[in-house]
């Protein structure tokens, strides 16, 4: 994690499972592919060898279930680790940013400032409370792109 960013979007669960292939076997087995759909329209698929009398939809259900199990642990482990706190989306801050202010941090050549928006613009969340973020921003200020009082009502 650097600039307080999420890379995975941990939130975005289930939202289709659905049989996109069966293929019989010799040996009487069936090969399956599931598809997975996350709500942000991300796909996932699993293949695999199952009997011929296995319900196969209630099997792509109950992996469904234990994907989201998964993505939910992983947004509380995530809430826990950062206090609880309601992150922002890279729009929110863009939108908190003068478009003066946003120029100067798009075109900026500082190495470090070069950094932070690559990441930014691959991330979906940023919690403003993370040391990483705060050394981000600090590296805007130092660049005098913001200030430090403008850094605070960004991230407010």
């Amino acid at each position: 994690m650097i600039f307080g960013l999420i890379l995975q979007d941990y939130r975005m669960s289930i939202v289709s499972s659905v049989i996109i292939n069966k293929v019989p076997q010799i040996d009487g087995r069936i090969d399956v592919m599931e598809l997975h759909t996350h709500a942000d329209g991300r796909t996932e698929t699993f293949n695999y060898l199952a009997d011929a009398d296995l319900n196969l939809q209630l099997v792509a259900d109950q992996r469904a279930e234990n994907i989201n199990a998964a993505l939910a642990a992983q947004e509380a482990a995530i809430a826990a680790a950062t206090q609880y706190e309601i992150p922002l989306t890279p729009v929110e801050v863009m939108r908190r940013l003068s478009p003066s202010e946003w120029a100067a941090f798009q075109a900026s050549t500082d190495t470090t400032i070069a950094y932070f928006r690559a990441i930014f613009d691959k991330t979906t969340v940023i919690y403003r409370n993370d040391a990483l973020t705060q050394a981000g921003f600090a590296a805007l200020v130092s660049a005098g792109i913001l200030s430090s009082e403008r850094v605070a009502e960004v991230l407010a």
